[in-house]
């Protein structure tokens, strides 16, 4: 079965190596599309790692049920919970289980409002060395890295670590969080 992604291949290899360099116990995807892409890319580092879990999601219900096809059934599966919900919705979830992600992938839709809104809710809660990732950070045609473009860009609390660009790809960004929160202990 060909499975759809979205990322230019320098891009997938990155990804891919950042979650295997990072070994992130809690993974959260915003934008699972058709699940070939970036969500492949997690899954099968956290298999490579042998450990971690992902999850991820997507509320258009057609992409989530085609991504939700590439991962039953399978050794991948046991690495990932699809969710066909808004990420402020998982993120609340995720949160009231007391369940922090430490490598967040962020690739949702088109609504510069999403992505700073998710950062502003998950970053009180962040433990100091998660990894933040965002895909077409430099492409013209996308909004959505608007607002938490200026948001990272100035914090005290996170440092851009890398950009990947043209013509490799639409821009892949890589920070990391620098500040735990009181209480929480670094990794």
């Amino acid at each position: 079965m060909a499975v759809e992604g979205q990322m230019l291949p320098l891009e997938r290899r990155q990804l891919h190596w950042t979650v295997i360099d990072r070994q992130p116990r809690l993974a959260l995807e915003v934008g699972t599309w058709k699940g070939g892409g970036s969500t492949l890319q997690i899954v099968t580092a956290l298999v490579a790692n042998g450990g971690g879990h992902l999850h991820t999601c997507e509320p258009d219900k057609a992409f989530y049920e085609q991504a939700c096809s590439v991962f039953r059934g399978g050794l991948l599966e046991r690495y990932v919970t699809l969710h066909n919900k808004k990420s402020g919705e998982v993120i609340r979830e995720l949160l009231e289980a007391g369940r922090v992600p430490d490598f967040l992938f962020f690739d949702g839709p088109e609504d510069p409002q999403v992505a700073l809104d998710d950062i502003n809710a998950l970053s009180p809660h962040l433990p100091a060395g998660t990894t933040l990732m965002m895909h077409d950070w430099l492409s013209p045609e996308s909004v959505k890295q608007r607002l938490i473009k200026p948001y990272l860009a100035n914090s005290e609390e996170w440092c851009i670590t890398n950009v990947l660009g043209p013509p490799h790809s639409v821009g892949l960004v890589t920070a990391v969080k620098l500040s735990a929160p009181s209480g929480v202990v670094a990794r």
